[in-house]
């Protein structure tokens, strides 16, 4: 089961270099990654990184000024991941503990899934990537800007969602649904654009809407309360579909953590919801476009059964379970 957490700083005090960043007080045993915000307060871009502790890759992407994007990383077996800022203006907030239905990939294993042909939606079949008699029901991907003007778009296969933006100076995780055939499709503007499998998810804990729901608030500049996800739901998917720099935060609802920082095109972020199924947003313009694609409902805990047994002694009756 995922474990949720209000924005943890978890930002390491060193700079140019990768750091061993101990999640165990955080993460469960049996973890096997964590979500995280990447917060940004450069007026430049900066590299930033995440990756299994012991990893050798030096994957470090660009973040962009004054933005805010997900990374989801696997961590090891003792729940260390390693953290990269280039500098003092970049910190990392822990949102989740993930659990085992998130397969996920060191980088040195990430598969560059990038399509040739550009300008049209391409299919993304991950079957081969899926392994050890799993089922897919969404992919995980790190998307990665390249060229002139990159632009992306993604959706599962065969859907009619279709809200590509540019995405500038960066790169972040972004989880999209596949069909039945584990396929997604994507849109590039170039071949400069790179898209990174890092993992899928499995199981029926999470639901994926076809297409996503704009449920953004009806005012900009404040927060606002957004439409109650359904019965069960702990946490929600959203992501935001933005023209060229403009800024959006979803948090859950009654929480104070304020990231409201840019999202440069697409922006995604794993919620968590309140006891209504509420979380709430700020959007800086009602133009943006503000999507939930998906919310995560864990079957409830099942008591065991009890063995109960009555008996009789004198006038009164005895009942006793174990």
């Amino acid at each position: 089961m995922l474990t949720f957490f209000d924005h943890i700083d978890v930002t390491p005090v060193a700079t140019g270099e990768w750091v061993d960043t101990d999640l165990s007080a955080y993460l469960p045993s049996g973890a096997t990654g964590a979500a995280l915000a990447v917060v940004s307060s450069s007026e430049n871009a900066r590299l930033v990184g995440s990756r299994p502790h012991g990893s050798s890759a030096n994957f470090y992407k660009y973040l962009c000024s004054g933005s805010r994007v997900m990374h989801i990383v696997a961590c090891d077996a003792s729940r260390h991941v390693d953290l990269y800022r280039q500098d003092g203006d970049e910190a990392f907030y822990l949102l989740a503990a993930l659990d085992s239905d998130f397969v996920l990939f060191s980088p040195a294993s990430y598969v560059d899934v990038s399509t040739a042909t550009t300008g049209s939606y391409q299919d993304v079949d991950i079957t081969a990537h899926v392994t050890g008699g799993d089922t897919a029901i969404a992919a995980i991907v790190f998307v990665e800007d390249g060229g002139s003007d990159p632009v992306i778009g993604l959706r599962a296969n065969g859907s009619s969602f279709d809200d590509p933006k540019e995405h500038y100076f960066g790169g972040h995780s972004i989880i999209v649904p596949v069909d039945a055939g584990e396929v997604f499709e994507q849109k590039t503007s170039n071949a400069g654009e790179t898209v990174y499998l890092q993992g899928y998810i499995k199981g029926d804990a999470w639901t994926f809407l076809d297409p996503p729901t704009e449920i953004g608030p009806a005012g900009a500049g404040s927060y606002a309360d957004l439409a109650a996800l359904p019965a069960g739901a702990t946490a929600g998917y959203y992501f935001a579909a933005s023209g060229y720099e403009q800024a959006w935060h979803v948090r859950k609802n009654g929480t104070s953590t304020d990231h409201y920082k840019l999202s440069w095109g697409w922006g995604a972020s794993i919620v968590e919801l309140d006891a209504n199924r509420v979380a709430e947003a700020k959007v800086e313009s009602t133009g943006m476009n503000l999507y939930v694609w998906g919310y995560y409902a864990p079957a409830p805990d099942i008591p065991e059964a009890l063995t109960i047994n009555a008996y009789q002694s004198g006038s009164n009756i005895i009942v006793a379970w174990s």
